[in-house]
C-alpha cells in the first residue's frame, strides 16, 4: 500500500512540476504561475501530507530553474529574462510552502484527526 501511494505521489508531483515548468516559460504572467503553484500545492499537501519538503521543492524550485535555463538559451521564453541566475524567481517557494501547509491543515480540519507526518 505504501509503495503504491509513493508511486501515485511521484507520478502526480512530476506531472504538476512539469506543468509549472511549462507555464513558467510560456506565459509572462507571474500571477498565473504563482496561483497555479498555490492550487497544486494545496492539492498535493492535502493528498500527501508526508511529503511536505518534496512538494515544496518540486513546485517552488522549477520556476527558478526554468528562468535560468531561459537566460542561458536552453529554452525560449516570450519575455525578456533576467541575466544570470534568477534569484527573484525563488519567490515561488512562498506559495508552494503556504499551499502545502494549507492543504495539510485542511486535511486535518475536515478529517478531525491529525495526519501522520
Amino acid at each position: 500500500m505504501q509503495s503504491m501511494r509513493l508511486a501515485a505521489y511521484a507520478t502526480l508531483s512530476l506531472l504538476a512540476s512539469s506543468f509549472v515548468d511549462w507555464t513558467a516559460v510560456h506565459t509572462d504572467e507571474e500571477t498565473f504561475t504563482l496561483a497555479l503553484i498555490l492550487l497544486l500545492a494545496i492539492s498535493l499537501g492535502a493528498a500527501f501530507p508526508r511529503y511536505v519538503i518534496a512538494t515544496i521543492a518540486l513546485l517552488g524550485l522549477p520556476v527558478c530553474v526554468m528562468e535560468t535555463m531561459a537566460n542561458y538559451g536552453f529554452v525560449r521564453a516570450p519575455y525578456p529574462v533576467s541575466p544570470g541566475i534568477s534569484w527573484a524567481a525563488l519567490v515561488a517557494l512562498v506559495p508552494a510552502t503556504v499551499g502545502t501547509f494549507t492543504g495539510i491543515g485542511m486535511r486535518n480540519l475536515f478529517r478531525g484527526t491529525p495526519a501522520r507526518a
